[in-house]
């Protein structure tokens, strides 16, 4: 969800999963911000194209890559935060 003036809201049904979400929908508007910015028209995929990709992120949820992702980033904060603390 985008919120107005307030940012991006995700949930999931576990951590790992709406850390997944939200991740990727801010690259997703990033991506949108830069297109946008270059000036021309811009082309959408198709729909069929959406679903794929639709798919392919249920079926990575469904493989828990969420899970690794999620354990990469906690390990990412717990190097930084040994780190600062050097």
């Amino acid at each position: 969800m985008i919120l107005r003036n307030h940012g991006l809201l995700a949930v999931g049904r576990s951590i790992p999963e709406a850390f997944n979400q939200i991740y990727f929908l801010e690259r997703a508007c990033q991506a949108q911000v830069q297109a946008l910015a270059g000036g021309t028209r811009l082309r959408y995929p198709s729909p069929e194209v959406c679903e794929l990709a639709a798919r392919q992120s249920d079926a990575e949820i469904d493989q828990q890559l969420d899970v690794l992702a999620w354990s990469a980033a906690l390990t990412l904060v717990a190097d930084q935060a040994e780190a600062d603390r050097q």
